[in-house]
Order: C-alpha cells, then sequence, then structure tokens
C-alpha cells in the first residue's frame, strides 16, 4: 500500500503515502505514475462529459476492470496506459519531477 488512503489512489492529485509502505523504490515510482495517469484520465473524462464505461467500450475492455485500474486495485501496465492517453487525447502524462515524491513518510530518504 503506498498511499495512506488508498481511495486517493487515481481521485487526489498528491494523496499522502502510508508511514509503513514496504514496496521497494521501484515499485513505488510505478504506483505513483499509475495513480497520475488514473488521475490525469479521470480529469480528461470530466471534461470531455465521458464515462469510465464509455472508455472501456473504445478500448475493447471490460468496464470493471478498467475501473479496478483506475483505482489502483489493479496493476496496468504502460502499454494500457498509453492507450487511454491516446483515446482521449491526453498529450502528456503526469511526470515524477522529483525523487522526494518516491520517498515515505517516515522511512527517510528513497534515492534512485
Amino acid at each position: 500500500m503506498v498511499f495512506a488512503n488508498p481511495r486517493h489512489f487515481g481521485r487526489q492529485i498528491s494523496p499522502e503515502t502510508h508511514p509503513k509502505c514496504s514496496l521497494a523504490k521501484g515499485e513505488i515510482a510505478w504506483a505513483l505514475f499509475q495513480h497520475r495517469a488514473a488521475y490525469a484520465v479521470t480529469l480528461e473524462l470530466k471534461h470531455l462529459n465521458k464515462t469510465v464505461p464509455w472508455l472501456a467500450k473504445r478500448l475493447n475492455e471490460n468496464a470493471d476492470w478498467l475501473l479496478r485500474k483506475l483505482r489502483g486495485h489493479a496493476p496496468a501496465d504502460l502499454g494500457e496506459i498509453l492507450q487511454w492517453a491516446l483515446v482521449l487525447g491526453v498529450h502528456v502524462l503526469p511526470p515524477i519531477d522529483d525523487v522526494d515524491q518516491i520517498r515515505i513518510a517516515g522511512r527517510g530518504e528513497r534515492r534512485f
């Protein structure tokens, strides 16, 4: 678990991290990237006045499974995330700007 409140995955721009996260640095970075991509997709769906089932249909994917990925309950791979972006016209996915964003409270700095 990366975030203190898992319900914030894909829904809040900068959720608080869980102080007892035991994931490796790369796993934390991937979870953060998937979260930010899901957040960007959610914002774009709202902007376009579209729904997850609409996106799932465009992707030829099960809507419940897609929602699980957008909420962090299931992993999404890079190809899937890029497909989401291409279908929605998202041209820039949010980057991890600073290594400090991969730091877990109470565990010290996480350096690559």
